[in-house]
């Protein structure tokens, strides 16, 4: 993947309709991926400020390992709803909903 395809979360979710519930991988995360569950506290709809940062909300999300669908942990937190740090720096990239998840 070309550093240039990655983008923020903020523009991925502007991307997605303005609708949470897509996944993310982050350069830095090894095998982790992450399920965006809210952002602002909003599942949906338009977020406050302007692009490209949007406020720098808080943004939450559900992080699993890729391959397994195992909850796992990012900067210390417990794998489900937990804060995804960073959010606005330009190192995610957009994931396939994995077949596990919909299990």
């Amino acid at each position: 993947m070309a550093d240039t395809d990655r983008i923020n979360i903020y523009q991925l979710n502007v991307q997605n309709g303005n609708r949470c519930g897509f996944w993310v991988k982050r350069e830095t995360w090894s095998r982790n991926i992450a399920r965006i569950t809210t952002i602002g506290g909003q599942f949906e709809g338009l977020l406050d400020g302007n692009p490209p940062y949007l406020k720098s909300q808080k943004v939450r999300g559900d992080v699993c390992h890729e391959d397994t669908g195992a909850m796992r942990w990012n900067m210390g937190g417990p794998g489900r709803d937990q804060e995804i740090t960073g959010a606005g720096t330009y190192r995610y990239s957009l994931v396939d909903t994995s077949p596990w998840w919909e299990k």
